[in-house]
């Protein structure tokens, strides 16, 4: 019975997350979300791909984290009547994920946008963590030299 209300417990969850992403299934829904004025965040993918897949979590979770603030959809780039829609985006591979915003961004939000898209992903960030750890030399602790007492100077005797 406990696991019964747990799998329904996770099944509503998943349902509600994954309802913060727009299922696109006709172009003119696509076309009608083009028209919002908040950005929008489109994953083109295929339902065979593994990649996909395991971006489907990711996505989801920032579709429910800026809700507010941004539209998420999905749109399957191996549906022959998305074909346009996928062309017209420059989509040559899947997962792809495109942000479309309307409005202006100064330097440091652009910058900010794109940081996360080049600086390198970590696979498991406590792993690594170690690893770089693990890589620096020891550092060698170096005294200080003693300080000594210099002998007195000896007074020059005239001859």
């Amino acid at each position: 019975m406990m696991l019964r209300t747990a799998l329904i417990l996770i099944t509503l969850f998943t349902s509600y997350i994954a309802a913060e992403v727009k299922e696109i299934s006709s172009m003119k829904e696509f076309r009608q979300v083009l028209t919002e004025k908040k950005p929008l965040c489109i994953m083109f993918y295929a339902p065979w791909c593994s990649a996909c897949k395991s971006m489907k979590e990711p996505f989801n979770q920032a579709a429910q984290s800026l809700k507010k603030e941004v539209l998420f959809v999905n749109v399957d780039a191996d549906n022959e009547k998305f074909k346009e829609i996928a062309d017209t985006f420059g989509v040559e591979a899947i997962p792809t994920i495109i942000v479309k915003h309307v409005g202006v961004l100064n330097k440091n939000q652009l910058i900010g946008a794109l940081k996360g898209c080049v600086e390198p992903i970590k696979e498991n960030p406590k792993k690594e963590e170690k690893k770089s750890q693990a890589k620096k030399p020891a550092k060698k602790v170096v005294a200080p030299p003693k300080k000594t007492k210099a002998p007195p100077k000896k007074s020059a005797k005239k001859a």
